[in-house]
């Protein structure tokens, strides 16, 4: 039976449910779900019995319908998001951080390298997200891309510059020449 109290939280519930027409059916139930326990669990703190007020003022701290269901409903049509939290951005955002420490250690190039590839690789994972911010995922791509190449480079110059070099030269016909030291 439903008590006055809770009358509120039906009808807000019941509008929140039309509003989400074109979601996915269990998306929807989990949604729905996820505002009463939200408004429940609010209710339950109290330490006393709720009043109308107070679930006036639970429904209105989450907003209105149309704010609930646009926070749970992206462009697309479908939900994704809670009401009241930002977008994830875990991976866009973990892309970013890898990218600008893989600069910071450029001058160690396999770990530069390494952080660029993870950077990198994470960076595109969140691009095919609609969920990510299209621009932290992008610093990674382009940062992460740019520190393994930069790695690369590094790397082999230091190879170039500090490999042995021998004293002994050759020739056009690829006969080795013992190289001539000077007089004493």
């Amino acid at each position: 039976m439903i008590t006055g109290r809770h009358e509120l939280l039906e009808r807000y519930l019941a509008d929140l449910e039309r509003r989400l027409a074109a979601a996915d059916p269990g998306e929807r139930a989990d949604i729905l779900a996820s505002v009463r326990e939200h408004v429940e669990s609010e209710l339950a703190m109290l330490d006393r019995p709720a009043t109308s007020a107070d679930v006036a003022a639970a429904l209105e701290s989450l907003g209105s319908v149309d704010t609930v269901a646009a926070a749970w409903t992206p462009e697309d049509g479908g939900a994704t998001a809670a009401p009241g939290r930002a977008h994830p951005a875990g991976l866009a955002v973990a892309a970013g951080v890898l990218a600008a420490l893989s600069v910071l250690l450029i001058w160690l190039p396999p770990v530069a390298g390494s952080l660029g590839v993870v950077a990198l690789v994470l960076g595109i994972v969140a691009l095919r997200r609609r969920d990510e911010p299209r621009w932290a995922a992008l610093t990674g791509v382009v940062v992460g891309a740019t520190t393994v190449v930069l790695g690369l480079v590094v790397l082999l110059g230091a190879l170039v510059v500090f490999a042995p070099h021998s004293e002994t030269g050759r020739t056009t016909d690829g006969v080795s020449v013992p190289a001539v030291s000077p007089a004493p």
